[in-house]
């Protein structure tokens, strides 16, 4: 019999720092059905507003919600919409592409960005959340036709490293090897991360990319499921617009995060589109809900609040209608229990 979890529904905020409006979006995040809040901490907020957010997260827990602490764009390693001014001044600790660019992401090996990230935790700590989300860890994505035989990272730690383990250099192609070492430095990255603040007492939740989307990401997340600091394990089956097929998107990265968490005892996690939706295709976040609903997943999150729309590069065209409709499913998931 399928181990039955309790349902949990959050949002993502961030794009605002006045304490007093964000109590008022508090109230209407509760009245939408929302049991934790996902609250993007960048290397902005921690330059210049780390009470700020220790505010913020005692203002969420007032209001009953828990709390993921996302470290947005930190070293452009995680997802996000943000500047690394770590980039700037550590060029050193970057990544570097197999035809030897320097690149515009931190490397996970690099023992400076470790330090850094451990600094960072060390700031989420102080603002006393409750899990840390670590979001979309991933190498340097290539995009362009161009750069499609493109791969990171060779940057001299890596290569140190790939030597260390495989007895040889590390070669310029994308060989079994390398797609091998890559996959464990994110794991041992992401282990590395999830005991440290385990030890202290928090929660840990990953996000990763659906392997659909790019060689760079990861492919087996077996690995990661078995990290024993790790709570929750999710994905983000974002769909683009026109997408007539979301159902089964969804569905299938549902079905592959709850099996491998039932396996490995955590808690599955699907996130649904809430940004940049057309106008008339709102009902796709239903849909994509209740697909994952129906593979058995009960912890659903959302990018972003009200539809992302203070966000003009990600802005839904009718963000009241998202919102509607997502915290419509959230209430509707409620009444089922």
């Amino acid at each position: 019999m399928a181990k039955a979890f309790p349902l949990k529904c959050g949002v993502s905020y961030f794009g605002n720092y006045f304490l007093n409006h964000f109590r008022k979006d508090l109230q209407e995040i509760v009245r939408g059905g929302c049991h934790f809040i996902v609250l993007t901490f960048s290397e902005q907020d921690l330059q210049y507003y780390p009470g700020t957010l220790k505010d913020f997260v005692k203002a969420s827990h007032d209001a009953d919600l828990e709390v993921y602490l996302d470290p947005w764009a930190v070293g452009r390693v995680f997802g996000g919409e943000s500047y690394s001014e770590f980039l700037v001044h550590h060029p050193e600790a970057r990544q570097v592409s197999s035809v030897g660019k320097i690149l515009p992401i931190a490397c996970p090996n690099h023992p400076v960005f470790q330090k850094f990230l451990k600094n960072w935790c060390d700031a989420g700590f102080d603002c006393k959340t409750d899990t840390f989300f670590w979001d979309e860890p991933h190498f340097y994505i290539f995009k362009g036709k161009k750069e499609k035989e493109l791969w990171a990272c060779r940057c001299p730690v890596c290569q140190k490293l790939f030597s260390g383990k495989f007895g040889k250099p590390m070669p310029k192609t994308l060989t079994e090897e390398v797609l091998l070492f890559r996959e464990e430095t994110v794991v041992r990255f992401l282990k590395k991360f999830c005991d440290y603040t385990k030890q202290e007492g928090f929660r840990n939740a990953v996000c990763l990319l659906p392997q659909v989307y790019s060689i760079h990401t990861l492919q087996d997340w077996s690995p990661v499921a078995r990290i024993k600091s790790l709570d929750v394990l999710g994905t983000d089956p974002y769909w683009h617009a026109g997408v007539k097929d979301v159902e089964g998107l969804v569905r299938h990265y549902a079905r592959q995060v709850f099996h491998l968490c039932l396996r490995y005892g955590k808690e599955p996690q699907v996130w649904v589109l809430n940004f940049k939706i057309k106008k008339g295709e709102e009902e796709k976040i239903g849909i994509a809900l209740e697909a994952a609903y129906e593979e058995g997943v009960r912890n659903f999150a959302a990018w972003s609040y009200q539809g992302t729309g203070q966000m003009s590069c990600l802005k839904s065209d009718d963000p009241e209608k998202v919102w509607r409709t997502l915290t419509r499913t959230y209430l509707t998931f409620q009444k089922r229990k």
